[in-house]
């Protein structure tokens, strides 16, 4: 699987979580509590598909599946991420993944989905997908838009959306979506375990902490 650098119950947590599309083959990021700008460490290595945030010498990985019309996957990306960054992600000790998992209910994502890989190559990944929750329309006109306002050279960026390499990068996250069986987000994988639906911030804090006890 690339990267770009960017045991389940059905229990209450699924009541926050959106369901997706059945799987087939202020434009900026959230701010920290000190009002600094969550970033991507490396925005796109040569071969990549999956947002990355942190460093790739971490010691363990979190493997996000979002989507960026679901409302709980913005809460965890404005109320969550900026929390992990600072207690977890700056520190070196883990490093985020980010996979966008395209949801029947939100057509466009897909889209969005490759929106987010062009912004990528360019660098501009994290920023793109802060900027995908805060579109007032979910049109290919706002997505230019959000292009324009990262700085993207946009021309490139609008070709980048029908590219085999942005369907190659949709496909390759697909894949990871239906290796892990993922039908509703956000669902978080932490080294091999997974949850779904939108968890508290101490009981986040405290799954990660046992992972990096052992």
């Amino acid at each position: 699987m690339k990267k770009f650098l960017l045991p389940v119950f059905l229990t209450a947590s699924l009541l926050a979580a959106c369901a997706p599309l059945p799987l087939s083959t202020s434009v900026t990021p959230p701010k920290t509590a000190s009002g600094s700008r969550v970033q991507s460490s490396a925005p796109l290595a040569a071969s990549g598909s999956l947002l990355e945030i942190g460093s790739g010498s971490a010691a363990i990985t979190l493997l996000l599946f979002d989507n960026p019309s679901c409302a709980y996957c913005r809460e965890f990306w404005e109320q969550d991420v900026p929390r992990l960054q600072a207690d977890f992600i700056t520190p070196g000790t883990l490093r985020l993944e980010v996979a966008t998992l395209p949801m029947k209910k939100y057509p466009e994502s897909e889209q969005e989905a490759r929106a987010l890989y062009c912004a990528a190559v360019q660098g501009k990944g994290a920023q793109m997908h802060g900027a995908l929750f805060d579109l007032p329309q979910h049109t290919d006109a706002a997505l230019l838009n959000a292009a324009t306002a990262l700085g993207l050279d946009v021309p490139t960026f609008r070709t980048c959306l029908t590219s085999p390499e942005a369907s190659t990068s949709l496909h390759e996250q697909q894949a990871l979506e239906k290796k892990w069986k993922i039908t509703l987000a956000p669902t978080l994988i932490l080294e091999g375990e997974k949850k779904v639906g939108l968890q508290s911030y101490a009981d986040l804090r405290g799954w990660i902490e046992v992972k990096l006890e052992k």
